[in-house]
């Protein structure tokens, strides 16, 4: 299937001022299949083109209840076509199923890619005013949210929760993460994961 994002990502220093911002416009969480997940994405590359990429997204509920089912969602990015919103670019989303998450890992080894990026986010989707936002936490970098939709629609609803444009990134989480790291030389992360007993695979 394939859609077309367009998003601007802002730092949220201040959680408990959001969520008050959030409850201030009525703002709804948008279940897919659980109100929220912590998901692994894992972004593999194949010889020298960088552009034959594929991101494969893991996800379960969070908090994990043992039994419930894993999802798999492989995305392939397209060409970005705006420099300001980000991503305004095509995204390819593949629904399969693999069984386990170790499958899902071994079919991308197998298949000759190699494991370049990984990133850890617990998600929970809000919608309002016809517009999905997504609150993310994550390991180092902190949280951010993510909101989607027409380049007038995103910045109206920024607005309404308190938010800058001028604090608007339009940089993927891996290049956030390249910049945490330059401003941090003395981390040894190579990934954007956690260390604790919130790890993905802690459970598995």
């Amino acid at each position: 299937m394939e859609h077309t994002e367009v998003e601007l990502k802002w730092p949220i220093p201040d959680p408990e001022k959001f969520f008050a911002a959030l409850r201030a416009v009525s703002a709804k969480v948008h279940i897919n299949r659980y109100a929220t997940e912590h998901e692994l994405n894992i972004w593999y590359e194949r010889g020298k083109n960088a552009e034959d990429a594929r991101r494969l997204r893991i996800s379960r509920p969070y908090p994990y209840r043992r039994g419930c089912d894993y999802y798999y969602c492989v995305t392939k990015k397209g060409s970005n076509k705006s420099v300001r919103f980000k991503a305004s670019l095509e995204e390819n989303f593949y629904g399969l199923y693999f069984g386990s998450p170790q499958k899902a890992l071994q079919f991308f080894l197998f298949a000759g890619y190699t494991d370049h990026f990984r990133y850890e986010r617990i998600r929970t989707d809000f919608h309002f005013n016809g517009i999905v936002l997504s609150y993310d936490s994550l390991p180092q970098i902190g949280n951010y949210v993510e909101i989607e939709g027409d380049p007038g629609d995103i910045l109206e609803a920024a607005s309404l929760l308190g938010l800058d444009e001028k604090d608007s990134t339009n940089l993927s989480y891996k290049a956030l993460f390249k910049k945490w790291k330059a401003d941090n030389p003395s981390s040894d992360a190579k990934d954007l994961l956690w260390e604790d007993e919130r790890h993905f695979f802690s459970v598995i």
